[in-house]
């Protein structure tokens, strides 16, 4: 192949190439990154019905937090109950 053959390619080749690329990009990858970034940018803005579901869970959380603490504090007294129980009847 000599110098005008390879221009001729090149010259045909590289407007198929770039014209490939370029409907690649357009029909297939902004689509897809499209979608991409809908679906992150609903899971970092949640909805005010989720909102409302998050706080009634942290509601619940403090709650149950407190009723184990509650909880703890009574089979600790109960346990010196028992423990001070058992002393009395020997």
């Amino acid at each position: 192949m000599d110098f005008e053959e390879v221009a001729v390619f090149i010259v045909v080749l590289l407007p198929l190439v770039s014209l490939c690329f370029g409907l690649t990009l357009r029909l297939a990858i902004k689509p897809f990154v499209e979608t991409l970034s809908g679906v992150l940018g609903q899971h970092r803005a949640p909805a005010p019905e989720q909102m409302a579901e998050l706080k009634a869970m942290r509601a619940q959380l403090y709650e149950f937090t407190e009723a184990v603490s509650e909880l703890r504090g009574q089979v600790s007294f109960d346990r010196q109950l028992v423990a001070g129980g058992s002393t009395d009847e020997e």
